[in-house]
């Protein structure tokens, strides 16, 4: 199998080796129900969305497959596309080691906002010196 291979082809072996890697962790780790966590943030760093969905392997007849159009270039090829009824799910860029997963964060995900309080330099600087102080007061410090 290489990139000339159909998408289709292609599709199920990704699927195929996404499913091996979530069966050899789950075994690894001694888990039963796996569950992949999404954590969101804005730009700003203060407002935070958290939602899980439980891990199962995916089933690759669901899937239609084809390779993504560079809505720039007008290219083929960038990446791989897997769709169900028309909307993308899944996508794979060559050369690349990570399957993208398009998920709808739910309603009821946890929301959070924090208030960041930045450290001014003085305070940056004097929280360094003392955590170097202690780490040269103790016996593990190697010069």
């Amino acid at each position: 199998m290489n990139l000339q291979s159909s998408p289709a082809q292609l599709g199920t072996a990704i699927i195929q080796h996404w499913n091996e890697k979530i069966r050899s962790s789950q075994t690894a780790q001694n888990v039963i129900n796996s569950y992949e966590g999404i954590l969101l943030k804005n730009r700003e760093g203060n407002e935070y969305v958290y939602c899980e969905y439980p891990l199962n392997p995916l089933d690759p007849n669901v899937f239609s497959w084809a390779w993504a159009i560079d809505k720039k270039t007008g290219g083929v090829g960038a990446g791989l596309q897997g769709s169900i009824a028309g909307k993308t799910q899944l996508v794979w860029y060559k050369n690349q080691k990570q399957l993208f997963r398009s998920r709808t964060i739910p309603a009821a995900a946890i929301r959070l906002r924090i208030e960041r309080t930045r450290l001014t330099i003085d305070r940056y600087v004097e929280t360094i010196f003392a955590a170097l102080q202690t780490q040269t007061n103790t016996q593990d410090f190697v010069p």
